[in-house]
């Protein structure tokens, strides 16, 4: 008995799921299209971040961090705290109402605040799209930041960030 790659499988779902639909296929018969996709995988063992105040350098190296810049960076600027880095009209709420990011690095919490709260602004106990570190890092670059450091909460009541990277990845 021949069983098909589980990718075959779903380009067959695919393809007779748009039929069905009565789409009509961009070219030919098929509804896939190829395209490049550029990877870029660092060297976590190489990365690093330090930290210099006073005189005085921090160094943080992998399992602490996770970085994904593909050359050297030195960047040089202030650091300010933005609570967890919402900005949230809807709910009014913002973390960066009375700061000015411009120019600086934002360190923000992961998460979001009030998440074991089930009458939380925040989907009750569940998570909005406003918990992810893409729609934080997004966040601060539309306030001007250069960077984004994301700290784990200090009331957690889950596993970090970096603690499930390591779960997963096994180092």
């Amino acid at each position: 008995m021949k069983i098909d790659h589980p990718l075959s499988i779903m380009h067959a779902y695919l393809n007779s799921s748009f039929r069905i639909a009565g789409l009509k296929p961009a070219s030919g018969d098929s509804y896939l299209q190829t395209f490049k996709v550029i990877s870029f995988k660092p060297n976590l063992q190489k990365n690093i971040l330090a930290l210099e105040r006073k005189g005085k350098k921090t160094l943080w190296k992998k399992p602490d961090i996770s970085t994904s810049y593909h050359s050297n960076l030195d960047l040089s600027a202030a650091a300010i705290f933005a609570g967890y880095g919402i900005t949230a009209p809807e709910m009014e709420y913002d973390d960066y109402r009375n700061i000015d990011a411009k120019g600086k690095f934002v360190l923000v919490f992961e998460h979001e605040p009030q998440e074991t709260n089930p009458t939380s602004i925040f989907n009750g106990t569940g998570n909005t799209q406003y918990a992810t570190t893409r729609i934080k890092a997004l966040n601060a670059q539309s306030h001007g930041a250069v960077g984004l450091l994301v700290a784990p909460e200090p009331n957690r009541k889950h596993p970090s960030t970096q603690q499930r990277l390591r779960r997963i990845t096994g180092e």
